[in-house]
């Protein structure tokens, strides 16, 4: 949608360029110009005309997606979360990439995304959702991490051959961490919590593998009851 300061500014360069000079260099007629002008629709192709007359170009700014748009378009995707409809539509993929790169500071996706894999694995373009993770291993390690807990709760064989390719992408395994606040500490003040799956995938975090694997039963419950 054209803003009306933009419609303004065109309007004046058109009316300094002469509109019916603009019209013969366009081809369009002065009643298409002026409905432009005054807030109404146009071609694309035809706006471009337009722009190229007067010297102006179009261009288009990509809204970068907010954490409550990541957390929108989980919920939009099925994740147990409640959260308003996005701003920025995304992809499945871009939703899931998204999700690991915000765990840090949304300690709730540690038991949200590993009830989320093993609902929507089926959907997912593993081509393109593998090429992506494999620019970043920690990301790849993260995900890795979170398809180990999904398995625990339920074996399923699709979801056990996607992580043996992401083990197989995976070269080494730096030690990673999942708050924000724990950074500075080692994978030694982790080791009292009862998580096999972190302790294999070096993830330091105070969730214990039971409390995960309850927060899916709790999860595919509620999913049933509404």
């Amino acid at each position: 949608m054209l803003g009306n300061s933009f419609r303004e500014e065109l309007k004046a360069k058109a009316q300094a360029f002469g509109v019916s000079n603009l019209s013969e260099s366009t081809g369009l007629s002065r009643q298409a110009l002026y409905d432009l002008f005054e807030g109404g629709d146009m071609k694309l192709s035809n706006l471009e005309k337009v722009l190229g007359a007067l010297g102006m170009e179009l261009s288009f700014n990509v809204s970068q997606p907010t954490a409550e748009d990541v957390l929108g378009n989980l919920t939009r995707y099925g994740a147990p979360l409640v959260m308003d409809t996005p701003k920025v539509p995304m992809s499945l993929v871009e939703t899931l990439v998204s999700s690991l790169k915000l765990v840090k500071k949304e300690s709730r996706l540690t038991s949200v995304l590993p009830y989320f894999l093993l609902k929507k694995y089926r959907s997912l373009n593993e081509k393109e959702l593998l090429g992506n993770l494999k620019k970043n291993p920690e990301d790849l390690q993260l995900f890795g991490y979170f398809l180990e807990v999904a398995l625990y709760f339920r074996k399923r064989k699709g979801l056990q051959k996607l992580l043996l390719k992401v083990e197989k992408l995976l070269d080494s395994k730096s030690f990673l961490v999942l708050r924000e606040g724990d950074q500075t500490k080692s994978l030694k003040n982790f080791e009292r919590f009862d998580n096999p799956a972190a302790k294999k995938w070096k993830i330091g975090t105070r969730d214990e593998l039971n409390y995960l694997v309850e927060r899916c039963k709790k999860w595919e419950e509620l999913e049933k009851a509404s």
